[in-house]
């Protein structure tokens, strides 16, 4: 507006606010706003127009832009946007419009994303309701065992908890790139889990192994090293994500770094010494003792 009233005032000798009145003058008033929209062009940006920001259809006037600037940054995640929206709906409410204004309210890059991030979160939630279960029923169609399953689902769990943690130690919100990575974790969680317990089964009802010790050592001696590969080439994969320039990139890298990181902590040093430790051994917790009709298990 001060540049209108500095152009204005050159031009004319007179300010432009004493031309705007509904009444009598306001035809003039916009005659001249259209001059000026067409004859400069804003101080800050030489090379844009006030086209983009003064909208005349048919000599008329039919919008008005004005641009501001927010603390507030723009990937913020929906809780930090949550807590700046009522201030924001408050202080659109408290300008005073014209009547022939239809409507007073705010557009930006930093709510595009604003019902789409509500979106996934919800669906975050719905997608971790049904991978749990999901990979549970996995986990004991593979391991045959309920017992084995339970351990490998409990070991997912902090899979999960801890690379969120860990996002969250980055300042990072509930944002788009983590709703979506929240879910893809269990993915890559039950990767380890599911081969050493396979191992650990298959050991007990295939190769001999009775004792849980026994068993665990022939998990570890057939799987270990094929876990530890699988860990260095996903972690490889995700390495070069973090040369992108782009945030979405650089936080997806992070968390499949993470998650591969943590599940093979897990599955070696929580997962694989719980078996060995507790078990379970000879024909504890297969299937076939819930369901005998899937066939006997091995003593």
């Amino acid at each position: 507006m001060s540049l209108l009233q500095a152009w204005h005032e050159a031009a004319y000798g007179v300010s432009a606010t004493t031309l705007y009145d509904p009444a009598t003058e306001s035809a003039i008033f916009f005659a001249r706003l259209e001059t000026f929209r067409t004859s400069t062009s804003p101080a800050n940006y030489p090379s844009r127009s006030w086209g983009e920001l003064i909208g005349f259809v048919d000599g008329q006037l039919k919008f008005l832009i004005v641009e501001a600037t927010m603390t507030m940054e723009r990937t913020s995640p929906n809780a930090v946007k949550d807590e700046v929206l009522p201030v924001v709906n408050e202080l659109l409410g408290s300008f005073e419009k014209p009547d022939s204004a239809a409507s007073v309210f705010m557009a930006g890059y930093s709510w595009v994303w604003y019902a789409t991030n509500d979106a996934l979160l919800s669906g975050m939630i719905t997608g971790l309701a049904i991978a749990f279960p999901v990979a549970f029923g996995t986990l004991i169609f593979a391991t045959q065992n309920v017992v084995i399953a339970l351990y490998a689902i409990l070991t997912i769990a902090m899979i999960v908890i801890s690379v969120l943690g860990s996002a969250a130690l980055e300042g990072w919100g509930l944002g788009i790139a983590e709703s979506i990575a929240a879910v893809i974790v269990v993915g890559f969680s039950v990767d380890y889990t599911i081969h050493l317990g396979h191992m650990y089964d298959h050991g007990g009802r295939h190769e001999g192994c009775v004792t849980s010790v026994e068993r665990a050592r022939y998990a570890m001696l057939k799987m270990g090293n094929t876990v530890l590969a699988g860990a260095v080439t996903t972690c490889g994969s995700g390495v070069f994500m973090f040369a992108c320039q782009l945030s979405f990139f650089n936080k997806m890298a992070f968390l499949i770094c993470n998650t591969i990181a943590f599940s093979l902590l897990y599955a070696l040093f929580f997962f694989m010494p719980l078996l060995f430790l507790v078990g379970p051994s000879g024909s504890s917790g297969h299937i076939s003792n819930f369901l005998p009709g899937l066939g006997s298990a091995s003593s």
